[in-house]
C-alpha cells in the first residue's frame, strides 16, 4: 500500500496540523492579551478609587483638626508609660535573702 507524502499518521494532512496549531496559537495570544487588558483596566480603576479615598480621608482629617485646634489629645502610650512608672515608684521595696550553696552547687538549708 502506498502512502501519500503529505499525510502523517492516520491520514492527517500536514496543513491540517498547521491550521490546528495556528488556531491554538492565535487563541492563546488573544487570551493573554485579554487578560492583560482586564488586569490593566482593573488596576487603573483601583488606583482611581484609592486616590478618591485618599482625598476623602485628607479632607476628613483636616476638618477634624480644624475643629479641635485648641483641644490637646493625650498620647495613650505615654499615659500607659506614666502609669507604669508611677506604680514602679510607689511599689514597696522587697528584701531578698541569699541562700548559701555547697560545693556541688546545691542550696543548703539555712539553720536558724
Amino acid at each position: 500500500m502506498l502512502k501519500s507524502r503529505n499525510r502523517v499518521g492516520i491520514g492527517v494532512l500536514y496543513w491540517e496540523i498547521l491550521v490546528l496549531l495556528g488556531g491554538i496559537g492565535i487563541s492563546t495570544v488573544i487570551s493573554v492579551y485579554a487578560h492583560y487588558k482586564i488586569t490593566q483596566i482593573g488596576a487603573s480603576s483601583i488606583a482611581g478609587r484609592i486616590s478618591e479615598l485618599d482625598q476623602a480621608l485628607g479632607t476628613a482629617i483636616q476638618s477634624i483638626l480644624e475643629r479641635a485646634d485648641n483641644v490637646q489629645v493625650e498620647n495613650p502610650l505615654m499615659a500607659i508609660l506614666a502609669k507604669a512608672l508611677d506604680n514602679k515608684i510607689d511599689s514597696p521595696i522587697i528584701e531578698a535573702t541569699v541562700m548559701p550553696k555547697d560545693d556541688l552547687g546545691r542550696f543548703v538549708k539555712k539553720i536558724e
